[in-house]
């Protein structure tokens, strides 16, 4: 009855993240989205069908007067096919060095700074354990 109790668990579990569950912010926007992030649970996003490959984090910054400025978007979709990061640095129209930094991964979550996508399985195995 136990083992029966922790398949359906599992079940419900893996049909509630079967869809890609992203962060979806913009810093310029909403302060709590910058590279220092604090997680808010209004930047949990379901992904629409077309995006559910993965998450990205993207950020864009430069010195300007001496003072480093940066963006950072978090959004559904995987800008490259693997978890992989790119770094490019370019000049803006004022031939200022700007960096854009990009990162996709896979898991539900994985834009964010936490690692709850972690923290669930390692709480799904604890449970198995401790029930079988």
């Amino acid at each position: 009855m136990r083992l029966l109790s922790v398949l359906l668990l599992l079940g419900a579990m893996t049909a509630t993240y079967a869809k890609q569950t992203c962060m979806v912010c913009d810093s310029t926007l909403d302060p709590y989205c910058g590279d220092e992030y604090t997680l808010r649970s209004w930047h949990y996003r379901s992904c629409p069908l077309g995006l559910r490959d993965g998450c990205s984090k993207e950020k864009t910054g430069g010195e300007i007067s001496g003072v480093v400025k940066a963006k950072v978007r978090r959004s559904c979709g995987a800008r490259f096919p693997t978890n992989n990061c790119h770094i490019r640095k370019d000049k803006d129209s004022k031939g200022r060095d700007v960096y854009h930094y990009a990162c996709s991964c896979i898991h539900n979550l994985c834009n964010s700074a936490s690692g709850i996508s972690v923290t669930l399985s390692l709480l799904a195995a604890a449970l198995v354990k401790h029930l079988v």
